[in-house]
């Protein structure tokens, strides 16, 4: 089995092989399914048709959950894949135009400034061509990745982000802002207008209709997890709810605030602004758990006018949602740090976050294993539902177990199952490539030997892959 000693060589970097790597992201990343363990956890209450019994800490964890968990983590998921796919095809176009031109160096030189120009033009055109199919290769997969993960988990979140890169591809390569801000603008307005209709229904206090929204034992198509049937069920939620998910959530816009941080140097060199990524994720995060505590007053019965009681929604959330996701985002890149500048590696916590971070999706696809075993085997086993603050306990355990897998492999030297499959995957189904098709003289031609096109870049899937990609995910 071949394997990359991934441990004992400095962090390498989204620029280069012989660069240092910004462990900024990565710390992110490793945090971040930590959030979703938890924000994802309470959807395994659905194997009980009895609610578990109220508990004073379950309700305090309620409110924190409420306001720097649900509707926060998602976001900063969506802002990390933002970033990596630009870095990634920023890196891949990076890659393959150096390696054309130091393959045709000698023709490059012989042509004149403006050929010159014109050449590098057209060479970097279709390596740009070759990074947005790679992005929209990946996406494809990823959606292919959540069929499978609806199947037993109807909550699966991959293939809205691979939908986003199916759909966006030629975006992110080329950093389309106008876009970016026409396409954000309409989904938050979207989202604003559902969210304030669904806030609307609230008038005078919580209504029967909410109540039953809320209550576990009403009749929903959660109650069919139990059923021999439960994957397709699940199937057929993931098919309805992952089209809407990029129309009317904050995953689009996110993503899109994500590609632009990669144009900064906010999580490359986060070191030249600590005080400032403190002072913004304070602020972010305390902006986040404001517009919670607005919704959870209104949820109590507390009198708003008309006009706030609409605006509830919208500010927990659009603003509380992305204030949130800054603001972790803002910490983790302050609390990570940047590339040391003796390349030694992350130690400690970082160090474990970033092995976390580094194979993301077999961290979010485990978890989902070890929630179903648990929750599945509490559920058949006959055992009451467990309370909020408990099923919270499990989550932290739960990605403490994936945690240590990861560490695992990170000491080993290896790269996520998943992740693997994904790289080999996305590899093995390029077609050749448009770099291949640039009919290039090669040195000797310049010299008035005969001309040969260069085979710059290799056209082979295995060749491909050689490319390193980052993981968005």
């Amino acid at each position: 089995m071949d394997t990359v000693n991934l441990s004992s060589r400095s962090y390498t970097s989204f620029t280069g092989p012989h660069s240092p790597r910004y462990p900024a992201p990565d710390v992110a990343r490793g945090f971040m399914l930590l959030l979703i363990a938890l924000a994802n956890v309470p959807f395994w209450t659905a194997l009980w048709t009895e609610a578990p019994e109220p508990t004073a800490i379950g309700t305090v964890w309620e409110s924190v959950r409420g306001a720097l968990v649900d509707q926060r983590s998602y976001p900063l998921f969506a802002m990390l894949f933002g970033f990596g796919l630009v870095v990634m095809a920023r890196r891949r176009v990076e890659h393959d135009v150096d390696s054309v031109l130091e393959a045709n160096r000698a023709y490059h030189d012989s042509l004149p400034e403006e050929g010159r120009a014109a050449f590098v033009a057209a060479v970097r055109e279709a390596a740009t061509v070759d990074a947005r199919k790679m992005v929209r290769r990946r996406g494809l997969w990823m959606v292919l990745f959540g069929v499978v993960h609806s199947l037993f988990f109807s909550g699966d979140i991959i293939g809205a982000y691979g939908l986003i890169a199916v759909i966006f591809a030629g975006t992110f390569v080329r950093r389309r802002k106008v876009t970016m801000w026409v396409v954000s603008l309409l989904v938050i307005l979207i989202s604003a207008v559902l969210l304030g209709w669904s806030s609307r229904l609230l008038l005078g206090g919580p209504s029967e209709a909410l109540d039953a929204a809320t209550d576990p034992t009403a009749a929903s198509p959660m109650a069919f997890m139990s059923s021999p049937w439960y994957p397709l069920i699940g199937l057929y939620m993931w098919l309805i709810a992952t089209p809407m998910t990029v129309l009317t959530s904050m995953a689009l816009p996110a993503s899109f605030l994500g590609a632009w941080i990669a144009g900064t140097d906010l999580l490359t060199h986060p070191e030249r602004r600590r005080g400032t990524l403190i002072v913004g994720g304070l602020a972010g995060l305390a902006v986040a758990t404001l517009t919670w505590a607005s919704l959870d007053a209104l949820l109590d019965g507390a009198q708003m006018p008309v006009w706030a009681i609409v605006l509830v929604g919208p500010a927990t959330t659009i603003v509380g949602g992305l204030a949130g996701a800054c603001g972790w985002l803002a910490l983790l890149a302050a609390f990570a740090g940047g590339a040391r500048a003796d390349g030694e590696p992350l130690t400690g916590v970082r160090w474990l976050l970033a092995a976390v971070g580094k194979r993301s999706m077999t961290a979010y696809l485990s978890q989902t294993v070890c929630f179903g075993l648990l929750y599945g085997g509490l559920a058949m086993s006959g055992a009451k539902a467990p309370d909020t603050a408990l099923m919270a306990l499990s989550a932290v355990v739960v990605w403490g177990l994936v945690a240590g897998l990861c560490a695992w492999l990170e000491r080993a030297g290896r790269r996520g199952p998943f992740e693997r499959l994904l790289r080999a995957a996305v590899a093995r189904s390029a077609r050749r490539s448009r770099l291949s098709e640039l009919a290039v003289p090669s040195a000797g031609a310049v010299a008035g030997a005969p001309t040969e096109p260069s085979a710059a870049v290799p056209d082979s899937p295995a060749g491909r892959a050689e490319v390193s990609q980052p993981r968005p995910m």
